[in-house]
């Protein structure tokens, strides 16, 4: 931030990259403006478009996110460690009109469509070791009942007191919840209720486990995909 004197008197406004205001002592202030830089080469642009995509989903799964991604103090955590995990395979990108020249003055998300594989997407991810869980899903009835089958032993990869969750993601309007169903040492059957502002045909289904307290994951594995409609 700078103070400008000017005989002009006040002064307000951007020249260039320098934005100009009035501060509380009534005298003109300038500071330098952020620079947005569009991606202008075709692999900037992919990636820009599979960066918006996960960014823009992980704020609608952030309420699952939050657990399957712990951190545990010595790796990514939360948000960021979802963005790392499915930045690679998950997200696929396709020009929107394939024989036309990309243009610098337009965004990735107005030359390139995205779309993202539920099947591979992790909503969990950590050194546990994946529980062994089967869903059905009942549309009509708008529930899933989740079994899971106990490991009795501890290793050193998973223990008795795990905890067992399941996650439920409308992949329409790409909204999410978590529910704990049972302890890894156990067997265990929980129904769910499929909530009213989720779409039984579109809900996505996914298992994974944490430590009990909370410090480690597994990895997710994927229990259901709705089955694609014919256009």
């Amino acid at each position: 931030m700078a103070e400008i004197n000017s005989t002009l008197g006040n002064i307000r406004g951007k020249v260039g990259n320098v934005i100009l205001y009035e501060g509380r002592n009534g005298k003109t202030l300038a500071r330098g403006a952020w620079l947005v830089r569009k991606a202008s080469e075709e692999p900037q642009k992919r990636q820009s478009a599979v960066f918006g995509t996960l960014t823009k989903l992980k704020r609608r799964l952030k309420p699952v996110i939050d657990i399957g991604f712990p951190g545990n103090g010595k790796t990514l955590k939360g948000c960021n460690a979802f963005m790392s995990v499915n930045s690679k395979e998950v997200v696929t990108v396709e020009k929107i009109k394939p024989s036309k020249k990309l243009s610098k003055r337009k965004t990735a998300i107005q030359e390139f469509k995205a779309k993202i594989d539920i099947s591979k997407l992790r909503v969990a991810s950590g050194p546990l070791l994946s529980p062994s869980v089967e869903a059905e899903i009942d549309t009509k009835q708008k529930e899933v009942r989740f079994r899971h089958r106990a490991i009795l032993v501890n290793a050193a990869d998973c223990f008795l007191d795990d905890r067992i969750h399941a996650a439920l993601v409308d992949e329409g309007k790409w909204i999410a919840l978590s529910k704990e169903i049972c302890l890894r040492g156990e067997d265990g059957e929980e129904t769910v209720k499929i909530p009213d502002n989720m779409d039984p045909k579109r809900v996505v289904l996914y298992a994974f486990a944490t430590s009990a307290d909370g410090r480690y994951a597994s990895d997710s594995v994927c229990l259901h995909v709705p089955k694609q409609e014919k256009e």
